[in-house]
């Protein structure tokens, strides 16, 4: 029996001959920069050691993470102008209340929507993952519009945003935990978790420094405006195809009735054989959303 690993720039073998274990070590003392890529933004044993789905949902999860921490930039910029940056009327206690009342309301959110929905975040983690991602969007879509609006509203429309990013925060950290555990193939949950969020960090880092040159030039209303739809679009889009490429290989309610209806639709009742059709992946994923909706409805089989 013979087990290579590879740890850094030295390969690993173990071998057993007569009940001995035997250890190699190759190695040459240096680290490529394709080695160097591979083991820090990829599980240990990839692509064996992962679901089939894993690199092109992370592909799409990276894109949509680019586009958002753009929109995130802009987003923030808004909010300073909204709290009285450059505003030499404001005062740093009244940002300050503001900001903690924002916070607060937040917390309040996190809070209440962890025990309104926290039993059914793991078991439909598709829908609330896209649910996460366009809510960010709209609290983001609140916080770039307030500079524009009345004094009197900046704060609410500060703690609603608050209040949505809770969410987000809630529903993405769970559904995140869900995927992972699809993911991994060989109890490398924790590989698998941070290999994720090394590829979020260096994805955010790059979207970043393309905002800092981006930044700029979108100087205007208009430009800002612009700029945050396409973004949006973007983001929804790769957030769509992340999810539509997750192969959930365990049911739960929706996947459970979509294998029910089709096993139903395709038996042939007169020679008592079951005929299964091959799968469309899209069609089952697509109907899964539409089945969260109705899911509350009386199923009759």
């Amino acid at each position: 029996f013979t087990f290579s690993e590879r740890s850094g720039s030295n390969k690993i073998t173990f071998s057993t001959s007569n009940s001995k274990l035997t250890t190699v070590c190759e190695g040459s003392g240096r680290l490529s920069v394709k080695q160097f890529i591979h083991e820090a933004f990829l599980p240990a044993g990839f692509p064996q050691s992962v679901s089939p789905d894993y690199l092109s949902y992370q592909m799409w999860d990276s894109i949509q993470a680019a586009a958002s921490s753009l929109s995130g930039i802009m987003a923030s910029r808004a909010v300073l102008t909204t709290i009285g940056v450059g505003n030499e009327t404001a005062t740093p206690t009244a940002a300050v209340i503001n900001w903690m009342i924002r916070d607060g309301t937040g917390m309040v959110g996190r809070i209440t929507f962890s025990w309104y929905q926290g039993t059914d975040l793991d078991c439909n983690a598709k829908f609330w993952r896209m649910f996460a991602d366009v809510t960010n969007d709209f609290a983001f879509a609140m916080d770039i519009i307030s500079p524009q609006l009345p004094s009197y509203i900046h704060l609410p429309i500060m703690c609603g945003s608050s209040v949505l990013r809770s969410l987000v925060g809630v529903a993405g950290g769970a559904t995140r935990a869900s995927v992972t555990e699809h993911q991994a193939r060989r109890n490398n949950m924790g590989d698998v978790s941070a290999k994720d969020s090394s590829q979020e960090t260096a994805v955010s880092l790059f979207g970043l420094l393309l905002g800092l040159v981006i930044t700029p030039y979108i100087d205007t209303d208009t430009k800002t405006y612009f700029a945050f739809v396409i973004l949006t679009l973007l983001h929804i889009f790769s957030n769509y195809r992340a999810v539509s490429s997750l192969v959930m290989d365990k049911l739960n309610r929706q996947r459970a009735f979509i294998q029910v209806e089709r096993f139903l639709t395709t038996f042939d009742g007169q020679n008592g054989s079951g005929k299964r059709e091959e799968n469309d992946e899209k069609e089952a994923c697509d109907f899964e959303f539409s089945f969260f909706f109705h899911r509350k409805k009386e199923q009759k089989i």
